[in-house]
């Protein structure tokens, strides 16, 4: 009798949907076939369509709260220059040991490809930059993470002399990093170190 319990459960285990646990947010800029694609897939309860990759990020963080989930951020080709222009991007922390993020940039068209280097994602800084392009926040703790796709242009928060064109420091220029990623290893995981 447990044996058939057993079996109906791991029957009843397989005929649910695979990917309950897994999210796509797609971010394409509006009027784009990207866009348009994200739209017409977009079913508001596995996957979602954004303009912006700061409301991506602000919805994975919510997803990634708690169970095993799976995020993954396809982001269209294009320039993009974050929340109210500013330059940056942002997540809070995340302490889930059981979830993954992926952040994968460079997709073409209408997200039939991935060509970063043909289709790259531009995350464009601006002047005064306040900190580095992208964060994840302190001391995040995530079971997998992964940011791939993107050139990020430091270029209009740095000051440049006008006849040489190099880089003028102390004039300016920013000197932060242009990422930070404070994830801490997930307890008796393989990584040397983790937070306390």
């Amino acid at each position: 009798m447990l044996r058939a319990l057993f079996l109906s459960l791991f029957a009843l285990a397989l005929a649910l949907p695979a990917a309950a646990n897994d999210y796509t947010l797609y971010v394409a800029p509006r009027g784009t076939d990207a866009y348009a694609y994200a739209e017409q897939q977009a079913d508001n309860d596995n996957t979602y369509a954004h303009r912006s990759l700061h409301r991506a990020l602000t919805q994975a963080g919510e997803l990634l709260a708690s169970g095993s989930p799976t995020v993954r951020i396809l982001v269209a080709g294009g320039e993009f220059d974050g929340q109210f222009g500013a330059g940056t991007w942002a997540r809070a922390s995340v302490d889930n040991p059981r979830a993954r993020l992926h952040i994968l940039g460079g997709h073409a068209g209408a997200f039939d490809a991935r060509t970063p280097f043909e289709t790259p994602t531009l995350l464009k800084t601006s002047e005064g930059r306040g900190g580095p392009i992208f964060t994840l926040g302190q001391r995040s703790v995530l079971k997998e993470f992964v940011f791939s796709g993107f050139v990020l242009d430091a270029g209009p928060s740095n000051v440049y002399d006008d006849d040489t064109n190099r880089l003028v420091r102390g004039s300016g220029t920013r000197t932060y990093t242009l990422l930070s990623f404070r994830t801490c290893a997930p307890s008796g995981s393989w990584w040397p170190t983790t937070c306390s």
